[in-house]
């Protein structure tokens, strides 16, 4: 415990560091916010300085070390400190409070997530070892661009920009990889926690909140966002109840929950947490539907996840942009930011390109409409949105070299989501989304004539009939959506031409772009290796639930205040409005059942005493190769091993991925899936193959010397995938460096006679 204490505490101790560096910072580029920036600094402060180091390692100007980043972190802060530091101090006294609720947020869900991580340290299954392994290349990489450890003698495939942010901390910290992956884990949530309450409430303070109800909806988004589940939990209480027949479970459409059990709460089956995550039973070969809670608690360390951050600082910049209504190109640090931020998302995770630089660009928009020339404020606005994107990619054009991508293509939708399905997984948010603009229109509604008046009612009439049109054509999640998108853009134009408050404005833009984020993985998708729209419902559906939950604050305050209101159309808002809330508040409450039950779930499997070692798995089952990678990575960083090469989603590169050493392949299919169709991966496969199963050396030797292996490892894994009878030839042929058990390392020179 003492150990897990250490390493939390260094990795605490560097993130506040990096906040404080950019702290004056981050003021200068929100400074219109009631936090000035706070919520967003940690974020900030990663991507700055991770982008300072990417750019000047990529370029050959500095070394990408654990050094180099101390040197740069001194020198952004001194930058900071001594451009905009007198700003900070000077409005201090106003942002303290919110910055102090952004702060307590962070620490609070840090150290719960650290403490759930610990019990569920062992980075085995799903992906968790590829994620690993690209963390560890850019911890153990003293240059860049950093290599493909998995595929020797290659540079690293797929987006790897997360990668790079999370690994800085363990480049400049006494932190072992395998526990920085776990403290990487944790730091995301914290982050996006964080990131969520300081937009949050700060949208609420805009909306004319007192500071108290601001902080106390901004936690609520942030419990929205990062700790709430979707409602698979609550329906597995009632399953176990015995509610429900056969025609009501189908409708509800929960793939592995079809009928009433009877069998009680949890369910039996441990692996139960996991059908959160695999809701919709018509999309193949998997309809995979992450939120950010089951990303943290299954522990891969994906782009989609680690992503989080990135995309609250865009809405946070998109919504600062919202409040101070001035032209971006006038301001070479406000453009220069935005810049970099923007650009961030394409080598981050390139699935939220679309929905994040869309909001952006919304945003943009609704600021010039908001101003006396609305039309000259647009093309300005245009022209800040076209040197922003000019700039972005520019900033990061190194990124293109070489870059390599599977083929893609453009499909169309003939299965939707069940709007069963649809519910269970974003119930609450859903229900805040159309409560919100029904509720918002129906203000509008009463005797006297305006805009809003003639505009608000029909609108409703014409959101009811698309909506019932199309479900009468079987499309109720299409009805659903339009209706609701309807109402938003609506409310949101009328929004802007009443010049309403800032936060009503951003609650639409957010709203707008949420739905439109459910929407068009029903009606287009990207075509993909696996040849469905899963992976593109996996993504829109996951930045969806982000935004979302990001506007519910500002939902939630707005119909408090319809509650409140007095007016002749309140007779029938109030009722309504307070019917949302409380609708809304029992949906909230069934999402907390699945973070508390699938935590206990899950950790009830822990090995032994609290960790963050990530290779505990390997100490218990496969200790005498837990033992020969400790060996590598102590004397022989880096150099090349020859390893078993097995199938996806097992143990095999497990050299590679714990010792942080290159291979001749890893997982041979994910190496497919990264780079197309591929020769070399096949040709490495064979060649694996040769060295444990031929019985002269000479066979191979050269192929394998060309790849610069330098050892052979012979473990149980080699063993099991090529026969008791693996690697025979090996003792005859070279010497043994190092043994642990049955675990043998061979040096590929030859033996000495």
């Amino acid at each position: 415990m003492l150990e897990v204490l250490r390493d939390a505490l260094f990795w605490l101790i560097g993130i506040e560091i990096l906040g404080l560096a950019v702290l004056p910072l981050a003021l200068r580029v929100s400074f219109g916010l009631p936090d000035g920036g706070y919520a967003i600094a940690k974020m900030l402060g990663l991507l700055v300085l991770g982008y300072i180091a990417w750019i000047t390692g990529i370029l050959g100007i500095s070394s990408f070390t654990g050094a180099t980043l101390v040197v740069l972190t001194a020198v952004l802060a001194a930058a900071s400190w001594w451009l905009w530091g007198r700003e900070l101090r000077n409005a201090w006294p106003s942002i303290k409070p919110m910055a102090l609720g952004a702060e307590a947020t962070f620490l609070a869900i840090f150290v719960v997530a650290a403490l759930v991580r610990s019990f569920n340290a062992p980075i085995a299954g799903q992906e968790k070892q590829m994620d690993l392994t690209f963390l560890h290349a850019l911890i153990s990489s003293r240059a860049l661009p950093a290599p493909d450890l998995w595929l020797a003698g290659y540079g690293m495939p797929y987006y790897y920009f997360g990668y790079l942010i999370q690994s800085l901390l363990g480049k400049a910290l006494p932190v072992d990889p395998a526990a920085a992956y776990n403290l990487a884990v944790a730091t995301v949530l914290a982050l996006a926690a964080m990131g969520a309450f300081g937009i949050g409430s700060g949208l609420v303070r805009l909306a004319g909140a007192s500071r108290r109800v601001s902080m106390a909806l901004g936690a609520l988004g942030a419990f929205a966002l990062t700790i709430m589940g979707n409602l698979e939990a609550m329906f597995e209480v009632i399953a176990g109840a015995g509610i429900g027949d056969r025609g009501f479970w189908s409708m509800i459409g929960i793939k592995g929950l079809q009928q009433a059990n009877g069998a009680g709460f949890p369910p039996v089956d441990g692996g139960w947490w996991f059908r959160a995550a695999r809701v919709i039973p018509n999309i193949p070969p998997d309809g995979i539907n992450e939120f950010p809670y089951f990303s943290f608690l299954l522990g891969d360390l994906h782009p989609h996840y680690m992503a989080i951050p990135l995309a609250i600082m865009i809405v946070t910049l998109a919504c600062h942009e919202l409040v101070i209504a001035r032209p971006l190109r006038s301001d070479p640090v406000r453009l220069g930011i935005a810049a970099i931020v923007l650009g961030a998302v394409i080598p981050f995770n390139t699935w939220d390109v679309p929905i994040f630089w869309g909001i952006f660009a919304l945003a943009l928009a609704a600021a010039a409409l908001q101003q006396p020339s609305p039309i000259a404020a647009l093309v300005d606005r245009v022209k800040d949105l076209a040197a922003t994107a000019v700039l972005a990619l520019l900033c990061y054009l190194p990124y293109f070299v070489g870059y390599v991508s599977q083929p893609l293509g453009i499909g169309i939708v003939d299965d939707r989501t069940m709007f069963g399905s649809l519910f269970v997984l974003f119930g609450p948010l859903l229900v805040l989304a159309l409560m919100g603009g029904v509720v918002g229109l129906l203000r509008r509604v009463g005797p006297a004539v305006s805009e809003g008046s003639r505009v608000a009612l029909p609108s409703l009439v014409v959101g009811v009939v698309i909506a019932l049109l199309l479900t009468v054509l079987k499309q109720p999640t299409l009805g659903f959506l339009a209706a609701t998108l309807i109402y938003w853009a609506t409310l949101t134009w009328l929004r802007l031409r009443e010049l309403d408050s800032v936060a009503g404005v951003a609650a639409g833009v957010l709203m707008i772009a949420g739905l439109g984020s459910i929407l068009i993985p029903e009606v287009v998708f990207l075509r993909d290796v696996f040849g469905s729209r899963m992976n593109t419902v996996f993504k829109f559906y996951y930045d969806a639930w982000i935004l979302l939950a990001i506007a519910a604050p500002v939902i939630v305050w707005e119909l408090v205040v319809a509650f409140r209101e007095v007016s002749v159309s309140s007779l029938w808002v109030r009722p309504v409005a307070a019917a949302s809330l409380a609708g809304a508040a029992v949906l909230v409450l069934g999402g907390t059942i699945y973070p508390v039950a699938a935590t206990a779930t899950k950790s009830s499997g822990a090995l032994g005493a609290p960790t963050l070692d990530g290779m505990i798995h390997l100490r218990q089952f496969r200790s005498e190769d837990a033992a020969a990678i400790d060996w590598l990575r102590r004397n022989h960083p880096g150099v090349g091993v020859v390893e078993a090469v097995g199938d996806d989603y097992t143990d095999a590169g497990r050299f590679s991925t714990f010792a942080g050493v290159p291979t001749l392949v890893g997982w041979p299919g994910h190496e497919v899936q990264w780079r197309g169709p591929s020769p070399a991966v096949d040709q490495r496969k064979e060649l694996a193959r040769r060295v444990y199963t031929s019985s002269d050396v000479s066979v191979w030797r050269n192929d394998v010397q060309q790849t610069e292996m330098r050892f052979v490892v012979l473990g149980g894994l080699e063993r099991e995938i090529y026969g008791p009878t693996a690697g025979v030839a090996l003792d005859q042929a070279f010497p043994v460096i190092q043994q642990f058990g049955a675990t043998k390392v061979y040096e590929l020179v030859e033996r000495t006679k």
